[in-house]
């Protein structure tokens, strides 16, 4: 039986999927994905059984606001999508992010 974790990672920034990896690696309990954009995540979505998504706030594209929306709809329109234990947002403490949050 597999307990391990399956996490996903989503964020622009090089520098902090490197340190997730750097923390993690060293974990035999986890089992790591990596996006650097909402667009690339999906694609890890749609073929890996993730159990966590920690997912920065702020990215160019698409923001981590926008993920959450189409995580929520994807849950509610397709029933083989699982819901997922976890989804964590890397925020800075701006009060307008945690009004949005609230929202």
């Amino acid at each position: 039986m597999n307990n391990r974790i399956v996490l996903l990672a989503v964020d622009d920034e090089q520098i902090i999927i490197d340190s997730i990896k750097k923390l993690l690696n060293k974990e035999d309990n986890f089992e790591l994905h990596f996006a650097y954009s909402v667009n690339e995540a999906l694609k890890i979505i749609e073929t890996a059984d993730i159990d966590i998504i920690l997912t920065d706030l702020m990215m160019p594209e698409k923001d981590g606001l926008e993920f959450l929306k189409i995580l929520k709809v994807m849950q509610q329109l397709i029933r083989h999508f699982k819901l997922w234990r976890w989804v964590l947002l890397i925020i800075w403490r701006n009060p307008l992010h945690v009004k949005k949050l609230s929202e």
